[in-house]
């Protein structure tokens, strides 16, 4: 168990979401569940934007914050795997290809993207991503890159 909430593994923290999650699971609403978002749903573009995705959630060689961690490779490889299954990975070309040609996203539409372009980035998510044939957006801060500093913010955070 962490901070962060309950676990069956003891380095997946589980948040508010799964507890519901499971919840309705075991309360079997998820088909009502699954019927009533078809009903409402919209060709809405979801956008999921992770940080850092390492070997463990909580490493213990890890001394910056720990809440940057979006998922362990495991949990990531998981994750992906079902953003294949249900939704419509797409590339930001793609995307603005409909936009532009002012056509409606498909159904499901999803872009994955990553913040700061941490080197876990394209050292565990990207071969995770290429393994599955998906593609992601990584948004990279280039001021950083070669120079062995910590973002700023990291480094508050390590400080504290």
């Amino acid at each position: 168990m962490t901070d962060r909430g309950t676990s069956t593994r003891a380095d997946e923290p589980v948040g508010r979401r799964q507890v519901l999650a499971r919840w309705c699971q075991r309360a079997g609403l998820l088909p009502a569940l699954r019927g009533m978002s078809e009903l409402v749903s919209r060709h809405d573009l979801r956008i999921l934007a992770y940080h850092r995705v390492l070997e463990s959630i909580e490493p213990a060689d890890f001394s910056f914050d720990p809440d940057l961690v979006s998922a362990s490779a495991e949990t990531f490889r998981l994750q992906m795997a079902h953003v294949r299954r249900r939704f419509m990975p797409m590339r930001f070309d793609e995307m603005m290809e409909h936009i532009d040609r002012g056509r409606s996203l498909p159904k499901g539409a999803v872009l994955i993207t990553f913040d700061d372009g941490y080197d876990d980035n394209h050292r565990v998510a990207f071969p995770i991503l290429r393994e599955l044939g998906m593609s992601a957006m990584f948004f990279v801060s280039t001021g950083y890159i070669d120079s062995g500093k910590p973002y700023a913010f990291d480094l508050l955070v390590h400080m504290v």
